[in-house]
């Protein structure tokens, strides 16, 4: 056991005690999709949890489903009671609408692919078959476990959780070096050809400078034609590290997209080809 994991297990212990499924939860899920994948991206969390009861389903089925790493994004979405719009809106067969930050993870993979013409009817049926699918060739991970709707608050200080779970910031401190150690060594383990993480503010944050350590790549700044702000670059054997901004990033202070958030993860998808 790393000195990270011990760390953070120590943190959690009450939890594990009073909660043992949701304890397990967070050390074990990581995301959707295949691990054996070409195409990784990695994100800050997932969005959801507006209700303890949403949380609670989302940990059950996590259980009844296996407690595997990954899931099959359709199928563990198809299960859900409490919140069936994604799987009604995006991933099921009648799903007409586009998720944003589908959206751009990919179009930069058709890029990479190198379609010459990315256009909506593409993106909807990537969507719905191929992205976080369990066969397929892309994984989706998050730095962090929980569920976040942000537009409800921080819902974990509400709820008899533990008291491990009052406060995001502690919460955060202390599992994000576990959780960034063990996608290290997944990736280690398993070779994708790139992983874009589309986490950068935790990146331009005191957070940096331990991802930095951990990948111990040396990430490299890149500026390019469709954004005032740079991206990394970092290699991990033979796999290309690549950090970028989250699809939905905004702001007002310094322009993160010139012209259309599209062309970002296009020429991402283009430089990604080597």
């Amino acid at each position: 056991m790393t000195t990270q994991e011990s760390q953070a297990r120590a943190f959690f212990k009450n939890l594990n005690n009073t909660n043992q499924k949701l304890y397990e939860y967070i050390f074990r899920f990581f995301g959707y999709g295949n691990l054996d994948g070409k195409y990784w991206f990695v994100g800050i969390e997932e969005s959801g949890g507006k209700s303890t009861e949403e949380v609670n389903e989302r940990v059950e089925l996590w259980h009844t489903r296996g407690k595997n790493i990954t899931e099959d994004l359709n199928e563990y979405h198809k299960e859900l009671k409490c919140d069936t719009s994604a799987f009604e809106n995006y991933l099921g067969a009648n799903a007409g609408s586009i998720q944003t930050t589908w959206e751009q993870l990919i179009r930069l993979i058709l890029s990479y692919q190198n379609n010459k013409s990315i256009e909506r009817p593409d993106i909807l049926n990537y969507q719905k078959t191929e992205l976080g699918r369990i066969d397929k060739d892309t994984c989706l991970l998050e730095l962090l476990p929980l569920p976040d709707s942000r537009n409800s608050g921080w819902i974990y200080n509400k709820y008899n959780y533990d008291e491990c779970l009052n406060d995001k910031n502690l919460y955060v401190e202390n599992i994000i070096q576990y959780r960034i150690q063990k996608i290290k060594e997944l990736i280690k383990c398993k070779k994708p050809k790139f992983v874009v993480f589309y986490i950068m503010s935790y990146f331009n944050s005191s957070y940096g400078k331990y991802i930095c350590s951990v990948f111990e790549s040396g990430f490299k700044p890149k500026y390019i034609s469709s954004s005032d702000s740079p991206i990394y670059i970092g290699t991990l054997n033979n796999t290309t590290l690549f950090v970028s901004y989250h699809p939905t990033a905004h702001n007002n202070k310094k322009k993160i997209f010139n012209n259309s958030k599209n062309d970002y993860f296009v020429e991402i998808g283009k430089i990604l080809q080597g």
